[in-house]
């Protein structure tokens, strides 16, 4: 009898690896990004540590687990959340220990899973995260872990297929992230979304990519478009409008934990209200870990210590933390890179490797909004990578000393020059050696004509297909393979072995199909990676080093 949607769910098995493999992946893209959520991170305090509080955490679970060979979901669920307690890092640490608590109290004592007990540890993880924080503020990480579950829940329970509804969840979350600045008055005079809950969304991205076996290494996760990644002045913001405690001054972040054979959170808690603020506390009876903002540490662990054996005890001065960032921000960065390329897809490539990325099929993006970003922006010195975007004769940023314009021809060189950048070299150095990378590659760009029209001097009927090589039409013909022949006939492909293909939206996948076997075929032993670019062109990029 065939199955019902309901029965192929609960059908799914997970077990102690899956979680294992699961935030392998997560921990992968944290630390990925890590710097960017570090550069957004102004609630509850401006110490741009946010991201690496998470980070910090995540890796104590994964070196708990990194030996084992444990099948059993409820043993590495429990060594998980054990070791999150114990290794969690400030505000964002704590609370992200909670969501690996939802996955041990539902797991205990099963050896495999499916959806319905993921969904169900996400829900006990809201509960958890909720509970541990002393005053729950939305538009912050426990917004985005109750998202998530709603989701989830919602998408099993209507009969979402189980290769969907993580997808879906993510998008839902990743919604949610960008409207944060609308529950946080913080994030709206600052202009960012909030750092945790970008973090928790960049864990859930991992496990998604995971459950849908997808790559680690050469897939990137849905990062929020138009964000931007570069770290907010404080400098130039007014200190009481960033942070939300009681006093103008940040005070200390004091972490420490309480032993004793009975100990009642909500009681604990409420001591500790007194003598501070941010705070979040988590455990079990017998011993719980405490994070609060305080200006007089001494007293609130005497006060503690009523209650148990005070154990581990850190406390970190957040005002050192913020002049430090603000210290550092009042300088200006030695290189900004800057590229100009269309679409989401590539967008995302070049912002992953530190540029700021113009998408030009955005209109606000057209060569006077370019020049009046980058002439905005605090600089030593900027690389500007084309793409070949042409800029006017006019353009201030020609005549800019500090502005080094490299005219790559295409994504493909852009892309090529971005990974030989080094931000330990001086400018000149980089400059020659982005020069040197692109110029080594073959770049070629295949179009199809729509119109009759002329290009290089060179008639081109309509439904031809041509291409440019070092920005001469090399080839044409109205047959792919016979253009490709004539093209092929002209470069010499010797100790060639990489090869990309740049996709635009409106080549179809038969032209894509035909040139990616055709080059399998021209170099057999090279190695071949297809992007889909997501722009809006007829464009085929082929980039072969």
């Amino acid at each position: 009898m065939r199955k019902t949607i309901k029965q192929m769910k609960n059908s799914v098995s997970f077990n102690g690896q899956t979680l294992i493999n699961m935030f392998t992946y997560s921990s992968y893209y944290l630390e990925k990004y890590v710097a960017t959520l570090n550069s957004l991170n102004v609630f509850p305090v401006p110490d741009g540590d946010t991201g690496t509080n998470m980070l910090i955490t995540i890796k104590e679970v994964m070196k708990s687990i990194e030996n084992e060979n444990s099948c059993s979901a409820s043993y590495i669920s429990n060594k998980m959340s054990e070791a999150a307690l114990m290794g969690a890092k400030g505000n964002s640490g704590v609370i992200l220990s909670q969501f690996f608590k939802g996955f041990e109290t539902t797991l205990k004592s099963k050896t495999n899973f499916g959806y319905e007990e993921f969904i169900i540890s996400l829900e006990r993880a809201v509960q958890y995260c909720y509970k541990a924080v002393g005053t729950p503020t939305e538009g912050t990480i426990l917004t985005i872990i109750n998202v998530a579950a709603r989701s989830a829940r919602k998408l099993y329970d209507k009969g979402t297929s189980p290769d969907q509804i993580m997808n879906y969840t993510c998008k839902d979350v990743k919604t949610s992230v960008l409207k944060t600045p609308e529950s946080l008055e913080v994030l709206q005079n600052a202009g960012v979304i909030d750092s945790g809950a970008l973090g928790l969304y960049i864990i859930l991205e991992g496990i998604r990519i995971y459950l849908e076996g997808k790559s680690l290494y050469s897939t990137n996760i849905d990062f929020p478009e138009n964000l931007n990644i570069n770290p907010i002045n404080l400098s130039n913001l007014e200190t009481k409008k960033l942070s939300q405690e009681d006093d103008d001054i940040f005070g200390n972040c004091i972490q420490f934990f309480i032993l004793s054979n009975n100990i009642n959170i909500d009681e604990v808690k409420k001591e500790i209200e007194k003598f501070g603020s941010s705070i979040v506390a988590v455990g079990s009876n017998s011993k719980i870990k405490i994070h609060v903002h305080s200006q007089i540490p001494d007293k609130l662990i005497k006060s503690a210590s009523k209650y148990g054996e005070i154990a581990e005890v850190t406390i970190e001065n957040m005002d050192e933390q913020h002049n430090k960032i603000v210290s550092t921000q009042i300088t200006p960065p030695q290189t900004i890179l800057f590229s100009i390329a269309p679409g989401k897809k590539l967008n995302n490539i070049f912002t992953e490797f530190g540029a700021i990325n113009f998408n030009i099929e955005e209109e606000k993006y057209d060569q006077k909004g370019i020049e009046s970003v980058i002439l905005q922006s605090n600089f030593k010195n900027a690389i500007l990578l084309l793409n070949g975007f042409m800029l006017k004769d006019d353009s201030i940023l020609i005549s800019n000393e500090f502005i080094h314009i490299l005219n790559t021809n295409n994504i493909a060189e852009g892309i090529t020059a971005i990974l030989n950048y080094n931000p330990e070299l001086n400018i000149h150095k980089n400059i020659s050696n982005m020069k040197s990378s692109y110029s080594s590659i073959t770049s070629i760009e295949i179009y199809k004509s729509t119109i009759n029209t002329e290009v290089y001097n060179n008639k081109i009927c309509q439904n031809d297909y041509y291409a440019i090589y070092n920005n001469k039409l090399i080839s044409k013909n109205n047959n792919i393979i016979m253009m490709l022949n004539e093209l092929f006939e002209n470069i010499d492909l010797s100790d060639k072995d990489f090869i990309t293909i740049y996709k635009g939206n409106n080549t179809s996948n038969s032209v894509k199909e035909s040139v990616s076997k055709y080059m399998t075929n021209k170099l057999p032993n090279a190695e071949l990676e297809i992007i889909e670019g997501e722009y809006n062109s007829n464009m085929l990029i082929i980039s072969i080093e």
